[in-house]
């Protein structure tokens, strides 16, 4: 188990903090600590701030000039913003996708960490990342730190083939849904009979569960999911042929929530 440099204790609490709370508490410690006259000038860039017209445009704006000095933001800050200027990249809580049950998790925190870095270091004087996680181990935050592409995924690739992912395996993504959850758990079991019935042993099947994001705009969601050998779509196609027409099918689908 991890332990703690300080207390050497094994018992940790995780916890997080929105972009708003960050702002505020930064701005508490700046004014604590204050080395000047004039405090830096922070902004805030996350879907409240992008709900104001042209905010983006204008805070990219300000960036860029110079009348920013610390900008807080989501995920959004992270891609296509070319600022020479920008020196000290800290990244809060840089394990959360980490903690989502998809087998893209540690490919999505690699790609958004590396992404978030490369905002850094653009000019002529070299940049700093700083990265806040609760798992310095992760082979994706480890490979992130070096930009270390071989790396990541010579791990991620045999992961994938050890426990049957793409491109090893086909997936395919079965969601029914409805207003009451026990109709909903109604339909996926009988979309798992059809399944079954059909008798397709070359294909693993597995669930029925309630969708991660168990209540979507009103709706109770279940699902199940296909692991399917390559060079057997015309047996997946068939099957899925069989199923009610309310089933939400997304093969290979870009996430499992």
């Amino acid at each position: 188990p991890e332990v703690c440099p300080n207390c050497q204790g094994t018992s940790f609490v995780f916890w997080g903090a929105g972009t708003q709370t960050i702002e505020e508490e930064l701005g508490k410690f700046l004014s604590k600590n204050r080395i000047s006259k004039t405090l830096p000038r922070i902004a805030r860039m996350d879907q409240d701030a992008l709900n104001i017209p042209d905010s983006h445009n204008q805070i990219y704006t300000d960036w860029a000039g110079g009348k920013i000095d610390i900008l807080i933001g989501t995920q959004v800050v992270s891609k296509g913003w070319d600022v020479s200027r920008v020196g000290l990249v800290g990244i809060v809580s840089a394990d959360t996708i980490l903690h989502l049950p998809d087998f893209r998790s540690n490919e999505r925190t690699f790609q958004v960490l590396t992404q978030v870095a490369g905002r850094t270091g653009r000019g002529a004087e070299q940049g700093l990342v700083i990265l806040q996680t609760y798992l310095p181990g992760n082979y994706a935050i480890e490979a992130a730190k070096t930009h270390n592409y071989e790396k990541f995924f010579e791990k991620e690739i045999s992961l994938r083939e050890k426990y049957e992912y793409p491109p090893f395996k086909k997936l395919v993504k079965l969601t029914v849904s409805s207003a009451k959850a026990d109709l909903a758990k109604q339909k996926i079991d009988e979309v798992f009979e059809r399944i079954i019935a059909a008798g397709q042993t070359s294909m693993r099947v597995l669930g029925p569960v309630p969708a991660y994001i168990f209540r979507l705009r009103g709706k109770y969601r279940f699902q199940l999911f296909l692991k399917v050998p390559p060079n057997q779509d015309p047996d997946l196609y068939s099957l899925l042929r069989l199923l009610p027409a309310d089933v939400d099918i997304d093969v290979d689908p870009e996430s499992l929530l």
